[in-house]
């Protein structure tokens, strides 16, 4: 729907009121994301203390997994609220703080995932570094 069709077809600013409700989705998938990859990053060296044996491990591995699979919703839920962010607003305002994410971009801020990376080469994806901001 072109800009002038919703304009002419939404009552009450419904567009903008939508796309204020997706930034705020938007900045809230990304917060969840860094707590789910924090929380993710924790289970790893949990796993690495526990040791040997099959028990522990199978209840490590476990717990990485579901961790893994609410980290896949939520980047889906990001993906799928920017898409409709860019169909209400095209302008590339707000998208130089809210990217496209790649699954390049879903990474640990810790020195084990740059791996084969020297410290002045190694680089922290950008979801570390985006703030998220209330929206007036």
């Amino acid at each position: 729907m072109s800009l002038s069709e919703r304009q002419a077809a939404c009552l009450y600013d419904i567009a903008k009121i939508e796309e204020r409700l997706r930034k705020a989705q938007l900045y809230d998938s990304l917060s969840e994301l860094r707590r789910l990859l924090r929380i993710t990053m924790t289970l790893h060296v949990y796993k690495k203390e526990l040791g040997p044996g099959q028990r522990p491990s199978t209840r490590a591995r476990s717990l990485v997994s579901r961790f893994q699979h609410k980290t896949q919703i939520v980047v889906g839920r990001y993906r799928r609220a920017r898409l409709a962010l860019l169909s209400l607003d095209p302008s590339p305002e707000w998208q130089h703080s809210l990217r496209e994410l790649n699954n390049a971009d879903i990474t640990f801020p810790h020195r084990e995932s740059a791996k084969n990376q020297t410290e002045g080469k190694r680089s922290i994806s950008w979801i570390w570094s985006s703030r998220g901001k209330f929206l007036t």
